[in-house]
């Protein structure tokens, strides 16, 4: 016979009636969480209970109902662990309600299965606190009970009468101190303590603590019955008669030298360690337990984010993402992965103190202990804004170069037959030309065509410049011969604006090593600069010497000048300086950045002196003589031509 089963409609009518039954159960709290911890569902007893409002506790972690050392210690995710395992997990602790307060509480865990697979835990939470002020009552006097059971070895347990004379004495007491039960019994304690503490009256003023507040506990130095003395951590509680008056006491003492050298040892390797830590400035380096929860944290991560540590104790990590990365469980993917794996890395975005975002770079290490398991994570964090930033900015100059570099090119060809072919016209190399106009076109068309190619090549030396392909060839340079070629370029514009050139090239020069194009292209653009912001019928001075180890290059001229705010912009590339709409002068701003890249690619520089209505003075230098650079191992040096073959490729 077939089993009978509910259909949809019961279903929903049985989990109707569940839910209200649950609501009705205003003095236990009934909550649902999702496998990360997440609260899901919130009944009205979990809200009589904490004050937390279901709109308030949905989508919160569910160790808000943690006190805070409890959140450090890892006491939320032990009980779900211990559930997951078990079936069921329950325990009597503290929790805290919504204004802060804290009660006694029992709490039941059950894990929920779907298809077979962990979806979640049910957690049900009743305030137990009148109870556990009975509880602890009744434990008190069991914990003053089992003080006087014997056996215990590593502790020496005792009784002692009201004036401090031992009357009990167990096996403990016999291996710490080395007395026999024989040997004490009727002797005052006072012995158990070194001479200066017994002058100090000190065993007496503990029994009156003890008498007056029912303990008494401290680490003090206690003395064998060999006069050896230990680190002994004393316990002493009070034993009331029916009539409240003190009988007793019951002493506990348990050699603590071991684990205090221990302990010290401990603590300056995690002082070394946390100095170590706390000095990185640059990284958040900062641990979690495994639920997320920030246990630690550095000056760097401070830095970074600006939470004090008082802030982000007890945290999740969460807080450090976007909303849109928590929607999508993004911080508990990644501590999954760190748990399967080892390690997680990733570069993403990370959200600051003040709501700003930035580029972090982040390394999550999965910490397991000696029994292998889980004990939590060390997550390390770096802020790479500025790489960031930096690499865009390169990239998008790679890419300005690039294309610079491909149009450069791709005006070349035309150029190359536009020049050509109007040198033929120019010249009536094919014969008489009807009209003479066609040969002042001829001549126009032709100098345009050379003045576009030269910025053409500008363009193109300036984007090897910024990408480093452009390497001079050194080799003897007659300096003065490369001034005097320069000039005659300029000749018929010489003549038209009635310029006067002086060139002076001062003693004996014929040893400078140097690329010759180079040197050249400055003085033909530092002539060219002077004679086009010249006055007509003025001067310009060119003046080559050598100073020490430096051949020097001056180009003055008695033009309008610039101020000297403007000179950096003068050397950046395509920086025109003056209002180029009222003052029109030839040229896009190649010149001066050229000069300045190709000095600095002989190890030299450039120096402008100018002021408005004053003129302006260009000084170049250049090593003296100047030296071939050196070559890579197993390298073959390339001929002038062969160089010249690869620039122009």
């Amino acid at each position: 016979m077939s089993r009978p089963t509910l259909s949809s409609t019961a279903h929903d009518a049985l989990d109707s009636v569940l839910g209200s039954v649950i609501d009705q159960l205003t003095d236990s709290a009934i909550y649902a969480i999702d496998r990360h911890g997440v609260i899901r569902s919130w009944s009205a007893g979990a809200q009589s209970v904490f004050g937390h409002s279901p709109e308030e506790a949905i989508g919160s972690h569910f160790s808000m109902v943690y006190a805070r050392d409890d959140r450090l210690a890892g006491v939320p995710l032990r009980g779900l662990n211990i559930a997951e395992r078990d079936g069921r997990f329950e325990e009597d602790g503290m929790r805290v309600r919504k204004d802060g307060s804290r009660f006694a509480a029992h709490a039941a865990v059950y894990p929920l299965h779907k298809a077979g697979a962990l979806v979640g835990f049910a957690s049900v939470i009743r305030d137990i606190s009148e109870k556990k002020q009975a509880e602890n009552a009744l434990h008190a006097s069991e914990r003053r009970f089992r003080a006087l059971v014997e056996g215990i070895t590593d502790y020496a347990v005792l009784l002692l009468d009201a004036e401090g004379t031992v009357t009990s004495w167990n096996d403990g007491a016999q291996r710490i101190y080395g007395y026999t039960a024989d040997e004490i019994v009727g002797l005052h304690f006072a012995r158990f303590f070194p001479e200066e503490i017994r002058r100090s009256d000190k065993p007496l003023s503990a029994l009156e603590t003890a008498a007056q507040t029912g303990r008494y506990e401290e680490e003090c130095a206690g003395q064998r019955k060999d006069g050896t003395t230990f680190a002994a951590h004393v316990v002493i509680n009070a034993i009331l008669d029916d009539d409240g008056a003190v009988s007793g006491y019951a002493k506990l003492t348990r050699d603590v030298t071991e684990r205090n050298s221990a302990t010290r040892a401990l603590r300056e390797s995690e002082k070394r360690l946390r100095l170590l830590v706390e000095s990185v400035t640059d990284h958040a380096i900062y641990t979690l337990d495994p639920s997320g929860i920030v246990t630690s944290w550095n000056h760097g991560a401070e830095r970074i984010t600006g939470y004090g540590v008082d802030e982000i104790l007890g945290e999740h990590v969460s807080r450090f993402y976007t909303e849109a990365d928590r929607r999508e469980g993004r911080p508990y993917r990644a501590l999954e992965v760190a748990r399967a794996d080892g390690r997680y890395e990733e570069e993403g975005v990370r959200v600051r103190k003040d709501g700003s975002r930035f580029a972090a770079d982040i390394a999550i290490h999965a910490i397991y202990g000696e029994d292998g398991a889980l004990a939590g994570y060390a997550k390390i964090a770096r802020d790479v804004s500025e790489r960031k930033m930096r690499e865009q900015a390169e990239s998008a100059s790679a890419a300005k170069s690039r294309f610079l570099a491909h149009m450069s090119h791709e005006f070349r060809t035309p150029l190359n037959a536009i020049i050509g072919f109007s040198e033929i016209i120019k010249t009536e190399l094919l014969g008489k030309i009807g009209n003479p106009r066609y040969v002042s076109y001829g001549n126009d068309i032709h100098f345009s065509g050379l003045h576009l190619l030269s910025l053409v090549n500008d363009l193109l030396d300036l984007t090897r410049i910024e990408a480093g392909k452009l390497e001079p060839v050194f080799r003897p340079t007659d300096v003065k011969q490369v001034a005097e070629r320069a000039i005659q370029l300029f000749e018929p514009v010489i003549a038209a604006k009635r310029i006067t050139i002086d060139l002076n090239v001062a003693g004996e020069l014929q040893g400078f090593i140097a690329d010759e194009r180079m040197v050249r292209q400055c003085l033909v653009n530092l002539v060219d600069n002077a004679i086009k912001h010249s006055r007509t019928s003025s001067m310009v001075r060119v003046a080559v010497g050598r100073i020490n180890d430096r051949l020097t290059i001056r180009v003055i001229d008695q033009g309008a000048g610039m101020a000297a705010r403007d000179i950096p912009k003068a050397l950046e590339p395509f920086g025109r300086v003056g209002d180029v709409s009222t003052t029109p002068v030839d040229g896009v701003g190649l010149g001066l950045p050229l000069v300045k890249s190709y000095c600095e690619l002989h190890g030299g520089g450039i120096e402008i002196k100018s002021a408005p209505n004053a003129g302006t003075e260009v000084v170049l230098w250049f090593p003296y003589p100047g030296r071939m650079p050196d070559k890579p191992a197993g390298s073959t040096p390339r001929s002038p031509a062969a160089a010249r073959r690869s620039e122009r490729s």
